[in-house]
C-alpha cells in the first residue's frame, strides 16, 4: 500500500477587505477577526473569526471567506462580508392572571450603542397590584440593564 502525500501551496493573508460596514467601528470587527497580515492562512482561523463576529450579536450575516479560493498566489486576501442587524428592538406584551390581573410589559432594546458592540435593555414590567422590587424577570417599575 503507498500513500502519495502532494503538499499544496502555502498560503499567506494580504490585506483584510471589510465589506458591509455601516455602524460597526472598524476596529470592533478587526479585534474579532483572528488572522492578521502576513500569517499563514488557516481555515480553522477564518472559522474563528466568523463565529466571534456572530457573538457580538450585531450582525446578522457575517463570511469570513478568502476572496478568490481558487488562486494559487502566495498571499491572498480576505473577504470580510457583513450584514448589520437592526439597532433598535421593541418588545412587548399583555397578559392575565388572577392574582394581578391584567399585566403588560414593554422592552426596549439598543444594539450597538454607538458601534462599539455593547447593547443597553430598557424594560417596563406592570399590574396594577404588583410589588417587590426591580429585577429583570420581573417588575413593577422600570428596569435599566447594560450588557456587553
Amino acid at each position: 500500500m503507498n500513500i502519495d502525500i502532494q503538499e499544496g501551496i502555502r498560503s499567506f493573508v494580504g490585506r483584510i477587505v471589510i465589506y458591509g460596514q455601516h455602524r460597526t467601528r472598524e476596529s470592533v470587527i478587526r479585534r474579532q477577526i483572528a488572522l492578521k497580515d502576513d500569517t499563514p492562512l488557516s481555515v480553522e482561523k477564518l472559522l474563528q473569526s466568523q463565529q466571534s463576529l456572530y457573538r457580538l450579536g450585531v450582525f446578522d450575516l457575517a463570511r469570513v471567506t478568502p476572496q478568490n479560493p481558487d488562486s494559487t498566489a502566495a498571499y491572498q486576501d480576505i473577504a470580510v462580508r457583513l450584514e448589520e442587524s437592526k439597532r433598535l428592538i421593541v418588545r412587548y406584551g399583555i397578559g392575565y392572571q388572577q392574582r394581578e390581573k391584567v399585566r403588560g410589559t414593554l422592552e426596549l432594546s439598543h444594539l450597538n450603542i454607538w458601534g462599539t458592540g455593547h447593547r443597553a435593555d430598557l424594560a417596563f414590567r406592570g399590574a396594577p397590584w404588583s410589588r417587590g422590587p426591580c429585577s429583570p424577570s420581573s417588575s413593577p417599575f422600570p428596569c435599566l440593564s447594560l450588557e456587553t
